[in-house]
């Protein structure tokens, strides 16, 4: 996929569809963490340095397929327009999504795509509707890039479609850890989502020097074979984070790294009792001179909390 920032001036002064990752945190309505949102700020700048209309399509939470005014986009429009220095269109949601229609504002953005059941069936109609809206497509998205949904799979068969400027980035790092990292090669894996993280387990063992697993994967792990350069943390008895000697144990391998991946916290992070796995190794995270690739969305928000 040809990046955005060499598309132009072919697309110059055109309508942009763009796929983002506005999958932040709320609390009580509010954005907890708003870095999310800060990456996409480059690829709307450049777009609309370059006259383009610009329409974000995002999703947040798993609303299931219906309107849940807690997974709202709305409390997203006075950060955007903080950042960007521009005011921001909503286009509300509506049951029937061929009412969707292009807004006049410069910069739109559209409600949480997952109230649309057929963003995530990947409905053809829904991603044909969404394409007539504009001229070519960008993925700015790269945390959904594996959902074969209606955002990321479906408008692409109807669009001119071009990599984001932090999409291109990411890429661009991963590349760099999977295909020539610096060894030692540490990859920090934590969480609950076994779906997601055995995958990352599998896919990094032929290439990392050690492997280290907390959270509630690192139970789940117990009962699997696992590769020779796999470490499951020690968990408290309450099993919600891992002992103050895996997480010790774990930051000294960290420090010793020339390449660090962490995805995924050592526990249960939000509570003020459960932090201190996840503090001690974010920290090392933090403190080494490695080069280090950090992401998920409970990682960012427990980084940003721990500052």
């Amino acid at each position: 996929m040809k990046s955005v920032t060499s598309a132009f001036p072919t697309y110059q002064n055109k309508t942009a569809l763009v796929r983002v990752n506005f999958d932040v945190p709320f609390e009580n309505g509010q954005v907890e963490d708003t870095t999310r949102i800060e990456d996409a700020v480059s690829t709307i700048k450049f777009l609309r340095q370059n006259g383009c209309r610009v329409i974000l399509l995002a999703h947040a939470g798993r609303p299931k397929g219906r309107f849940d005014q807690s997974a709202t986009l709305a409390p997203i429009i006075p950060i955007l327009e903080l950042l960007i220095g521009e005011k921001i269109g909503f286009i509300q949601y509506q049951t029937d999504f061929t009412v969707i229609k292009v807004s006049q504002e410069p910069i739109t953005l559209l409600e949480n795509l997952r109230f649309w059941p057929q963003e995530e069936t990947n409905d053809p109609e829904f991603s044909l509707h969404l394409a007539k809206l504009a001229d070519f497509y960008v993925n700015e998205a790269f945390a959904v890039c594996h959902r074969k949904h209606a955002s990321i799979v479906g408008i692409p068969n109807y669009l001119p479609s071009l990599a984001g400027i932090s999409l291109e980035k990411e890429i661009t790092a991963l590349s760099k850890v999977r295909l020539n990292p610096e060894r030692p090669l540490v990859v920090v894996l934590g969480g609950a989502k076994m779906e997601t993280k055995l995958p990352l387990v599998d896919a990094f063992a032929p290439i990392a020097d050690h492997i280290l697993v907390g959270g509630k994967i690192a139970i789940e792990l117990q009962q699997k074979p696992i590769p020779a350069n796999v470490r499951l943390g020690t968990l408290t008895p309450d099993t919600k984070d891992i002992s103050p000697e895996s997480a010790n144990e774990f930051a000294a391998i960290i420090m010793q790294a020339k390449t660090v991946v962490m995805n995924g916290t050592m526990g249960v992070f939000e509570e003020p009792e459960h932090q201190q796995g996840t503090k001690i190794v974010a920290q090392a995270v933090n403190q080494t001179s490695a080069f280090t690739l950090i992401g998920g969305g409970d990682t960012e928000t427990a980084l940003t909390q721990f500052g």
